[in-house]
């Protein structure tokens, strides 16, 4: 855990708080993720075109093209 906390740039009671209860700043997390090679699974997980309702809105967002 200090390892993680000081390659984070993070103090270690930040980093258990962020671990064990999820609890932290967005920054932190990203940090963490960062160094934990997760940061694809991050976007993919928060991406909302992986989700059917998503698209339905992206659809519904999307201008129709008037001729």
């Amino acid at each position: 855990m200090a390892l993680l906390a000081e390659r984070a740039g993070l103090s270690v009671p930040t980093v258990t708080k962020l671990l064990r209860r999820g609890e932290g700043s967005l920054e932190s997390f990203l940090r963490v993720a960062r160094l934990l090679d997760m940061l694809d699974a991050v976007q993919d997980a928060t991406d909302p075109l992986n989700t059917d309702i998503g698209r339905l809105r992206a659809d519904e967002d999307t201008p129709k093209r008037i001729r």
